[in-house]
This record gives C-alpha cells, structure tokens and sequence, in this order.
C-alpha cells in the first residue's frame, strides 16, 4: 500500500486513468486487511474521478457485500459495473480470450449480485443470477483455450487470471449460498474454488470456510 500512496501523492502529475486504478487497487488492498471504511473512502475517491470499466463499482459493492451492509446500494453499484462493462475487456485479444474474459466478468458480476439479492431475501431472484453466473464460468472455462493472443502467446499472467478468476467467481457464489443458509451447495463451491487457486486469495479464502 505504501507504493500506492507514493503515486498518488504526486498528484496532478499521474494521469487520471492512472489515479483511478491506483485508488481501487489501494481500496482492494485496505479490503483485504478488513479495513472496510478506508476502502470504502479510497474507492469513493476512483468513482468521483470516473469509472469506465465497472471495476470500481464491483469492487465498492464487493466492500459493501462484506461487510453485509446496504445490500441495495451494493445491488445498485454491482448492476452500473455490469452496464459499464458490457463491452467487454479492452486491449489485444483474440476471439478466444476475449470471449473467455468477457464471460469471467460478467460471471464475477452476476455473482455479486446474486450475493446481494440474497442479503435483501430475494431469494428466487439470487438464484437465477447465481445460475447465470455458473453459466457463464462454465463458458469461460470450456475447452482447451487458445494459448495465443493474436500472433503472441498468451504469458502466464492470462492463464493465471483464468484460474484466480473462476475461484473468485465460486468463491462468491458460495458466500451468496451461505446467505441463503444452503451449507452444503455453498461447500461445494468452496471447494471447487479452493481447487482451482489453492495457493491464491480466494482459494485460501474458500478454505477457510471450509474449515
């Protein structure tokens, strides 16, 4: 976090994009340490400076959702970062990885509001999103994916992004289902979590609950 705030004390000088993605990455970070109110601060910063992606708004009703607070204004956060990203990721991709990585995120989304219905009782309604989310980190994963972007071979960091985000994607999905008080659908999306990013944040977390 120390790095983060070295940059973003320079001001001015780091372009706008840049103070965005420095702020949601510190408010991930205090997230992580359970510093919910600092995160919740540093992320309201990237949103008034704008948010393009979604990612800012997922990661505001990510904090919300932990904290089990103001699931509304988290269902509202989750569903303006589903509209923002509904273009899909940007950059050098091809079909193939575009397609994986567009279903990863919406995957993500969906599963972050199906938590969130559940946290307002609207039970059959979090259900169907968690089916959506399934659905689409099925399609994510489906196949031997194309280990080249466009004429370049995809690095290590696209295979790892595949693995740490189908253990998010379970990893929320199995927090919506503790909501609904199914312990046992939720273990097993636990584990298959923990399965897929044994060593990463969401598979240790995933053991956790296990545990």
């Amino acid at each position: 976090m120390k790095c983060y705030h070295q940059c973003l004390a320079r001001g001015s000088k780091v372009p706008i994009a840049e103070q965005i993605r420095l702020q949601v990455c510190l408010g991930d970070a205090l997230m992580d340490l359970g510093r919910y109110a600092e995160s919740e601060r540093s992320l309201s910063r990237a949103l008034t400076l704008g948010d393009r992606t979604g990612s800012c708004h997922s990661s505001t009703a990510q904090v919300l959702l932990l904290q089990e607070a103001r699931p509304g204004e988290a269902l509202e956060m989750v569903e303006k970062a589903m509209e923002l990203a509904a273009g899909g990721p940007s950059g050098d991709f091809s079909y193939d990885w575009r397609y994986r990585l567009s279903n990863l995120i919406s995957a993500g989304m969906w599963a972050q509001k199906a938590w969130a219905l559940a946290l307002l009782n609207r039970e059959a309604e979090s259900r169907d999103a968690i089916e959506i989310a399934s659905r689409s980190v099925n399609a994510a994963t489906a196949g031997t994916p194309n280990y080249y972007r466009t004429s370049r071979v995809v690095g290590p960091d696209f295979r790892t992004l595949l693995r740490t985000g189908v253990a998010e994607v379970q990893w929320r999905i199995g927090m919506t289902l503790l909501a609904l008080h199914d312990r046992t659908k939720a273990a097993t999306h636990f584990a298959i979590a923990r399965d897929a990013d044994p060593q990463g944040k969401y598979g240790k977390l995933s053991q956790k609950q296990l545990n």
